[in-house]
């Protein structure tokens, strides 16, 4: 199941859906996607709408926390949706250890070229930064991603 990132309904068949359904095909995603002749490029277009749309359905089931929540590769065991967190690039959710050696299929999250130093990513902490959090300004969501994450517990005061 794929939830359409326009009317946020779930399709079995996203591209049919997309390329016959009337209501959608004035969107500028879409007619990008139906418009492109390189295959590789309208798989990454339709990767993108797919993933958003499913990323959208997965919000809300956070939010309201009821539902199922749609990664990228579903595991054969009961995982903990805690342990999901979405790509900051193709909002893919995928797992939190493994989100260190996801490749993003928009290439957004790759460091190529050797110009300069890499930068190392935070890959969890800008995922978290996606998720929705009620109550949190943006300015509040700008000065938390700039902090640390101490889960070990090391700094507490005695």
């Amino acid at each position: 199941m794929t939830f359409c990132p326009f009317c946020r309904t779930g399709q079995s068949k996203l591209p049919r859906y997309l390329s016959t359904f009337k209501g959608h095909q004035n969107e500028p995603e879409v007619i990008q996607w139906l418009t492109t002749k390189d295959p590789k490029l309208k798989d990454i277009r339709l990767t993108k709408m797919r993933n958003y749309g499913n990323f959208l359905h997965n919000v809300e089931v956070r939010k309201e926390k009821k539902g199922f929540l749609i990664p990228v590769y579903r595991p054969n065991y009961d995982a903990d949706p805690d342990d999901y967190l979405p790509c900051d690039g193709c909002f893919g959710y995928d797992a939190k250890h493994e989100l260190w050696r996801h490749r993003c299929p928009l290439g957004e999250r790759t460091s190529e070229g050797t110009q300069g130093p890499r930068k190392r990513r935070n890959y969890i902490q800008e995922g978290k930064m996606l998720l929705p959090e009620e109550g949190m300004s943006n300015m509040t969501k700008d000065i938390m991603s700039s902090l640390r994450n101490d889960d070990d517990g090391c700094c507490s005061v005695h």
